[in-house]
Order: structure tokens, then sequence, then C-alpha cells
């Protein structure tokens, strides 16, 4: 049942809800062992292929010289010149960190969407949004500050991470795990 995946005992003992172990505060039986065998939400790892895939796209299309890659070359003093040989190893770093968060955002999609219920597909929505201000966003403006990067290389490149981790978070959000929707 997924309400028990994150059932907590309470601090005394009413004789309702579950039978919980008092030593680790969490249920015992089928629920608790969930949290014993990693405690690693549900994933639907082909959703998390996918939404690692979609970075890639949205990075294409986002940095193409017609759309904003010019100006941001302009703005971080990055040359659009070269080979595609250059370009190997950002790009395999790029899929790996992709991976990567598309994975922590599905994991941190199903916690959400275990502990608040409803829509799974809003779940996500929410979680994305929120984990881009809180983390990738604030981090970014703290950095690019820092370092004197310009305000407007700050806005493109956190409204990049926020187009991508949206359309992350539509891919998982439209495809949960098995048994939790």
């Amino acid at each position: 049942m997924a309400s028990d995946a994150l059932t907590v005992c309470p601090a005394a003992d009413t004789g309702k809800g579950p039978q919980c172990d008092r030593s680790i505060g969490l249920p015992r039986g089928e629920a608790g062992a969930r949290y014993s065998r990693g405690m690693i939400p549900e994933i639907n790892y082909w959703a998390v292929v996918l939404a690692t895939l979609s970075s890639m796209v949205v990075g294409s299309v986002w940095y193409a010289p017609k759309v904003f890659g010019t100006r941001w070359s302009q703005l971080a003093g990055v040359s659009m010149e070269g080979t595609g040989k250059d370009a190997t190893v950002p790009i395999v770093v790029t899929v790996v960190v992709s991976f990567i968060t598309a994975w922590v955002l599905a994991g941190a999609i199903t916690i959400a969407w275990h502990f608040y219920q409803g829509s799974y597909l809003m779940a996500a929505l929410v979680t994305a949004v929120l984990l881009w201000a809180g983390l990738t966003a604030a981090r970014f403006i703290t950095h690019d500050a820092f370092e004197g990067r310009p305000g407007q290389l700050t806005l493109m490149n956190i409204a990049h991470e926020l187009v991508t981790v949206v359309v992350m978070a539509i891919i998982i959000g439209v495809w949960p795990p098995a048994g939790t929707v």
C-alpha cells in the first residue's frame, strides 16, 4: 500500500496503526522492510534514460546559434568555432551529469509523491521547480556573482536549467514507476 511507504511510528503506542520497531521508529513487516533495502525510492529507469536524452535535446536547441548560442558564447567568452572532436569530452560529461540529475530528480519526485499523494505529474513539476530554485538557480547566482559574470549570462544559464529540469519532470511525471500510481 503506498501510504505504508512513509509510515513512521508514533511516539506513543496507541495500539492502533502498524506494529512498530521502536529501535528504528519504522513499521515492522513489508512496509519496514522497504526501508532496510537501501531506502531507494521506486524509479522508472526508462523515464530516467529518456529524461537524460531530453537534456541533450534541450541543450542542442537552446545553444543553437539562431536561438541563444551566439549571445551565450559572447557573454561566456566561449568560441563556437572548432571541431566536433573538441566537444567530445563536454558531451560525455553532460550525458553522465544529466543521468545523475534525472535519477536524483526521479527519486525526489517519488518521495514527494509518497508524502503529498495526489497527481504524480504535479508532484514531478513542483519538485523539479523547487529543486531548481533552491539548488540550481541559487548556486548559479552565487557563483556567478563572485566570479563577476554578466547578469544576462546567469539569467540565460538558469533559464536553460529550468527548462531542462521541467522537461525531465514532465517525462518522469507522465511515466511513473510501476506500482506507484
